[in-house]
């Protein structure tokens, strides 16, 4: 089970490393809080995959934003798993049956593939629809109570009884799953998402040596959330950059000039842009440099060919000062 999960695990967390080196967009509101309901299945000696075993199950989720892709969430989920041989056809003559108590405690990476469309370049929110992935590790405590219908199963007497004394109250578990959310707004999401959680033992139900010992154990979780973006600042501009992070903070700009307007697109805050209506560089002081010689159009004599501040921004080949268009010897000093 584990290595048929292997490959799922290395995506999540190299995915996960990528978007941690990117310079992030990241929006004040970067906790949530959330309950979880739905239900919980296991995948043991008596039940498999389907839905004849459905429990309910509920909890408690932390989730906190290292950028508008990438997530950590804690975790809290309680609920219980069942099983029943008289449920199957081809297991009904055994006759074992189950129920155990499921508390489990998780740290969850999350990749959110659409998570940069909820703010525009200008920091207006906008609603969005996104699915995710995530995965994990943490800790479960189970409390299996078996009945192996020893009468009918004197042959499995031995067996029975080195399960009995071998079940695990406790187990890590890693948790893999995906989901999609929705934002009804700016604080509130809605979510639904199923995640199965891989074991390393096999007596969630209490039944190996007398079962498939060969086979362990999962149980898994389908839920809706509901959680709750907590506005930790003041963003007096909505601009969705707090104002403690704002250098202005009474009008709307962008994460890349700090919170302050930029009309034109280029990077360069209004307020230090020459050119605030027209796209340039930094070396030009924000005006256009067609030819790329840090000498802005509007003061480059040749600004379709790269020159010196010397030389008004026109060619000077062999440097004497004298532009080549006027000197009779361009190459010769």
């Amino acid at each position: 089970m584990f290595k048929s999960k292997l490959p799922l695990i290395l995506f999540v967390l190299s995915v996960g490393c990528l978007n941690a080196q990117k310079v992030a967009n990241v929006k004040h509101q970067k906790w949530e809080f959330g309950l979880q309901v739905g239900a919980m299945q296991g995948q043991t000696d008596i039940n498999d995959f389907g839905i004849k075993e459905n429990n309910p199950g509920g909890g408690l989720l932390l989730r906190y934003h290292l950028d508008n892709n990438i997530a950590i969430r804690g975790n809290l989920l309680y609920g219980e798993i069942t099983g029943a041989d008289e449920n199957y056809d081809k297991k009904k003559d055994r006759g074992f049956s189950f129920y155990a108590p499921v508390a489990e405690g998780s740290v969850l990476v999350e990749l959110d593939f659409l998570g940069n469309r909820r703010w525009k370049d200008n920091g207006a929110f906008r609603r969005t629809f996104s699915p995710y992935i995530f995965g994990g590790a943490g800790y479960s405590i189970t409390k299996p109570n078996t009945n192996y219908n020893e009468a009918q199963n004197i042959s499995r007497r031995a067996d029975i009884l080195l399960d009995q004394s071998n079940t695990q109250k406790g187990q890590f578990v890693m948790p893999l799953g995906l989901g999609a959310r929705f934002d009804v707004n700016e604080n509130w999401v809605l979510g639904i998402e199923t995640g199965l959680r891989v074991t390393f033992n096999d007596y969630l139900d209490g039944i190996s040596a007398s079962g498939n010992p060969r086979k362990r154990d999962t149980y898994s979780m389908t839920a809706v959330t509901l959680t709750y973006r907590f506005p930790f600042a003041s963003d007096k501009d909505h601009d969705g950059i707090p104002d403690s992070e704002d250098a202005c903070p009474d009008a709307k700009g962008t994460d890349a000039t700090k919170g302050c307007p930029d009309s034109d697109g280029d990077g360069i805050a209004d307020n230090l842009d020459s050119c605030p209506d027209a796209k340039g560089a930094k070396g030009s002081a924000g005006c256009p440099d067609t030819d790329g010689d840090g000498i802005a159009d509007k003061s480059d004599v040749c600004p379709n060919d790269k020159g010196t501040v010397a030389t008004g921004g026109c060619p000077d080949k062999d440097k004497d000062g004298i532009i080549d268009e006027k000197d009779t010897c361009p190459d010769v000093f």
